[in-house]
């Protein structure tokens, strides 16, 4: 994943994902009940700031977004 540029620190940085749920020691797998507890809570905070937004202005906000995803600045 990191020789590909697509670790979770990379993806944050290029905004192709909103936030990463951090895992519990040993990864996600060795402990079912807190990962489930981390996403719960992620989608509740992620639903809590959306909810308030106008849909038509979440959907502008949205294809925007998308919009963005493949554009490349020269250093």
């Amino acid at each position: 994943a990191e020789a590909m540029g697509i670790t979770s620190d990379r993806l944050l940085q290029l905004k192709l994902v909103d936030a990463v749920i951090e895992e519990p020691l040993g990864g996600a797998h060795r402990d079912y009940a807190r990962i489930a507890e981390r996403v719960k809570a992620s989608l509740l905070e992620s639903l809590e700031r959306l909810t308030v937004l106008d849909p038509e202005k979440l959907v502008h906000q949205r294809q925007q977004r998308l919009y963005r995803f493949g554009e490349f600045a020269e250093k």
